[in-house]
């Protein structure tokens, strides 16, 4: 008898805690993840783990044959072992899952989106005003025109102008309105 108790007491103190140790900070790593809380294969790895908890404290008690008791270790790790990977396969199949969701999502989004602006409605149309206006270059002294919508004059801003004619710097101070809408500079 005295010699069951040695062999019982060397399991229970050597690698099947070290093996326990190892698998409790595995389901912990995969516990943080937050798609784990709705992961059943995660609540099926803690039930299993704590299947061999309980095996590990039966084995203490009852201090049987050290052959039959290795033996529902060996199992009670297999078990939660195999419970453990399951539970990682889920929640790394959730996060596949959860990615595509947010592309699909993202794609339905964009598809929603408009092409073009909107077309102005009768009453937009008839609260814009279209102005063309014809200016001179300060520098080269040469014409052109520019463009721009506004709906209401809530007053007049500057804006810097560059002459549209590429080798001349000129720059021109025009005072448009404040909600200017399209501003276009056309040579």
């Amino acid at each position: 008898m005295g010699s069951t108790v040695a062999q019982t007491e060397s399991l229970l103190t050597s690698s099947p805690l070290v093996d326990l140790g190892a698998i409790v900070q595995d389901l912990a790593e995969v516990c943080r993840s937050p798609l784990a809380a709705g992961e059943p294969a995660v609540g099926r790895a803690t039930l299993a783990l704590s299947d061999v908890t309980t095996t590990l404290s039966e084995v203490a008690r009852r201090r049987g044959d050290a052959a039959s008791v290795q033996e529902q270790i060996r199992e009670a790790m297999a078990r939660a072992r195999e419970a453990l990977d399951s539970a990682r396969r889920a929640i790394e199949k959730a996060r596949r899952t959860r990615g595509r969701a947010v592309e699909l999502t993202a794609a339905s989004i964009r598809l929603r989106q408009p092409l073009r602006p909107p077309a102005q409605g009768p009453m937009l149309r008839s609260w814009t005003s279209v102005r063309d206006v014809a200016v001179a270059c300060p520098r080269c002294r040469r014409r052109f025109t520019l463009h721009y919508e506004y709906r209401f004059m809530e007053g007049l801003a500057p804006r810097l102008v560059a002459c549209p004619r590429p080798p001349c710097p000129g720059v021109l101070t025009f005072y448009c309105p404040l909600d200017c809408l399209d501003f276009v500079v056309r040579p």
